[in-house]
């Protein structure tokens, strides 16, 4: 991973944004077979990998990070089919990121990863009618290195959710739940 002295994560993601652009284009120039399925698991197997790696710590917030990732995923879209990937079946990188913080909350909250809750995020003592009673009490900064980071975020997607979804017994089912969202950003 790159960071910046401003802890930018501008640098990485540039050299991300190029190393899969490079993959995706050798994959274009030797995958000659016109199989979609094959182009797509090429796209799943070497490509995306890429983009999707720790992305959690690295996650961008800026919209020109964002569009430099998803140039990717929109070039390989129309390498395997010659579609839209956002109105097909390929979620949007950025949506994905956002279901993989939600799959580390849920994992945090029910306490089925050994991070300790009250050292970073605290509950909610009074939950309204807009948030539901596993919220957490948001998190603020005056900079945006911290103000994008896990916790913060994550916290906000997190109380967005409804009730039925964050309930929900296993991590199968909590996923397979989010995965329906549509989410917003903070």
């Amino acid at each position: 991973m790159d960071i910046s002295s401003d802890l930018s994560w501008d640098t990485h993601i540039n050299r991300i944004s190029k190393t899969s652009n490079t993959t995706l284009g050798f994959l274009r120039r030797n995958i000659k077979i016109h199989s979609e399925s094959r182009k797509s698991s090429a796209y799943k197997v070497l490509v995306r990998p890429q983009l999707e790696y720790c992305s959690t710590v690295w996650c961008p917030f800026s919209d020109s990070n964002i569009s430099k990732l998803e140039a990717v995923q929109r070039r390989a879209a129309r390498w395997v089919k010659h579609f839209q990937c956002h109105r097909n079946d390929w979620r949007r990188l950025d949506h994905w990121r956002i279901d993989n913080k939600l799959s580390r909350m849920y994992n945090i909250t029910h306490n089925i990863i050994a991070i300790p809750i009250s050292d970073f995020i605290f509950p909610l003592v009074r939950p309204s009618r807009h948030y539901h009673p596993l919220s957490y009490r948001l998190i603020t900064a005056t900079t945006d290195y911290y103000n994008y980071s896990f916790f913060p975020r994550a916290v906000f997607h997190w109380n967005n959710l409804p009730l039925e979804t964050v309930a929900c017994p296993t991590l199968e089912q909590f996923n397979q739940a989010v995965c329906k969202i549509d989410h917003v950003s903070p």
